[in-house]
């Protein structure tokens, strides 16, 4: 289903920010496909709302890195 509303999507460095993450762990962590993103052009983006869910779902457990 496509999303009607825009919502601006954020680099790797704004979401990594964002989680609390270093952005070498997010990408990582995209790779693994345990955080959502978008593809666009040769890179990776993300929607807050998308992070925020994940948050809310999953990253209690998975945000915390030690070596992070």
């Amino acid at each position: 289903m496509p999303r009607n509303d825009f919502e601006p999507l954020m680099t790797v460095e704004e979401a990594a920010a964002y989680l609390r993450l270093k952005p070498k762990t997010l990408r990582n962590r995209v790779s693994a496909g345990t955080i959502p993103s978008v593809k666009a052009g040769h890179g990776r983006r993300f929607r807050r709302a998308d992070l925020e869910a994940w948050l809310r779902n999953e990253g209690d457990t998975r945000v915390a890195d030690p070596a992070a």
